[in-house]
């Protein structure tokens, strides 16, 4: 289990990794670590001797989707991070599946969908988060590593979901004023 939360130096050099890749590349991977992410909060928040089954082959948390939404169900994640990460497995999905070698972050359905992302507005939106280029491969990036703190901050009990409203920015905002950045 990797603890991004703790091991910033891990998600620095995770996300100079994603620079270097291709944007089918990018995409797969960064859904990829989230997906991992994930299984690692759920299994935080579960019995240790729950059953490993339930998380591989076909157990009944062993795909992305159902790891999103049983996070939710939860409590484990906000709203706005539930269909972030929906639209994260969408975008993933299309860079797997699609045969168009053309496809990319500026391809008009993924750059939509990147558009949506909540939790990169959010971060776009704090004066204090330096965040450089605003295009869509960006975007992604910084919503994956903006992600995947969050996500494993809640599993290392360093956030509490109590304290965090479903708008992003808005906790954000409360997270800035209690200087938690």
């Amino acid at each position: 289990m990797i603890d991004w939360f703790e091991d910033s130096e891990r998600l620095n050099s995770f996300a100079a990794t994603l620079q270097k890749e291709s944007d089918r590349a990018c995409a797969v991977l960064g859904a990829a670590m989230l997906d991992q992410v994930l299984g690692d909060l759920i299994r935080s928040a579960m019995a240790e001797d729950a059953p490993r089954g339930l998380f591989e082959g076909y157990g009944p948390i062993s795909s992305f989707s159902a790891r999103i939404d049983i996070s939710l169900g939860l409590g484990l994640i906000s709203r706005d991070e539930h269909s972030d990460l929906h639209l994260i497995r969408k975008i993933r999905n299309a860079f797997a599946h699609e045969m168009d070698h053309e496809l990319s972050f500026s391809s008009k359905p993924i750059a939509n969908r990147v558009a949506e992302l909540k939790v990169a507005d959010a971060i776009y939106a704090n004066p204090d988060m330096p965040t450089g280029e605003d295009s869509p491969r960006v975007r992604f990036q910084i919503e994956i590593g903006g992600l995947a703190y969050s996500l494993s901050g809640v599993r290392a009990g360093a956030i509490s979901r109590a304290e965090i409203p479903d708008d992003y920015v808005g906790w954000l905002r409360t997270a800035k004023r209690r200087n938690a950045w």
